[in-house]
């Protein structure tokens, strides 16, 4: 009899208590260490490469947390495990080597621009054109590398575009994104003044970059490649361009370099 009222009372306390509560899994996180470069990646926090890793991460399921710093303190956090992700790398031997690297990101196009009323065409090495580039850019070695021998200077972006609306240079080279920027901070009657060269001077992807030797990073970049593709289907990919001013863009088909290859020490 005892031994029944005891049951009855415990049956009682579950029937009013319920079930116990079922554990539920800590949130899937992820840590991104992205490197300044303006207007893809701003201090703030914002920018096109931001939205596009952090959407494609949420679209996997994931959490992410994003930290804007200089490029060698994001490469040092990534390297000493704190952070997961580097945003954004170029496909190189010496990334490739260091990193797996995920699909194509974003293509980044560097474009001449131009004065309205010049003659149609890109410059050439062999014109006489003096042309403009931001200081410390890639780009002033990527010209002379290709032989172009009158390459100017300036100290920023928006100096470098007002070089070439007051004639001191014939043509300015940046990255479309950051020319659409600096024109849409010049005035109406400005903008009118200059155009767009096509086809693109080059035209390069840029990738999220995760330790070969992190233990997480082959979940991570499973979860960021499924996320980039849902984007591609649902059209989100898009949207994120079309919202920066930039026109859809098929990165969808380019392939992921190949993996570094791993040399397996031997005895001697």
């Amino acid at each position: 009899m005892r031994a029944a009222v005891i049951f009855l009372s415990l049956a009682a306390c579950f029937t009013a208590w319920g079930p116990p509560a079922m554990s539920q899994e800590p949130p899937r996180e992820v840590r991104i260490a992205a490197g300044e470069w303006p207007p893809y990646i701003s201090a703030a926090g914002s920018g096109i490469l931001i939205d596009i890793i952090t959407q494609a991460y949420e679209h996997a399921g994931y959490v992410a947390h994003t930290c804007v710093l200089p490029w060698q303190r994001a490469v040092s956090k990534v390297t000493d495990g704190s952070m997961d992700v580097l945003l954004a790398v170029y496909d190189s031997p010496r990334n490739r080597e260091r990193y797996t690297l995920s699909s194509g990101l974003l293509r980044i196009d560097s474009m001449f621009a131009v004065l309205a009323g010049s003659p149609a065409g890109a410059p050439g090495p062999t014109a006489a054109h003096t042309l403009g580039v931001v200081k410390d850019s890639m780009f002033g070695p990527e010209l002379l590398r290709r032989g172009f021998s009158r390459v100017e200077q300036a100290p920023d972006e928006d100096s470098n575009m007002k070089k070439l609306l007051t004639g001191r240079v014939d043509a300015i080279l940046d990255t479309e994104a950051t020319l659409l920027e600096s024109l849409n901070r010049l005035s109406a009657v400005e903008q009118q003044g200059i155009r767009l060269l096509c086809p693109p001077f080059a035209s390069r992807p840029v990738f999220a970059a995760l330790l070969a030797t992190n233990d997480r990073s082959t979940q991570l970049l499973a979860a960021l490649e499924e996320g980039l593709a849902i984007m591609h289907r649902d059209g989100c990919y898009d949207r994120i361009r079309l919202r920066y001013g930039l026109t859809p863009n098929a990165i969808a088909n380019l392939p992921r370099p190949p993996a570094p290859r791993r040399v397996q020490a031997s005895g001697l």
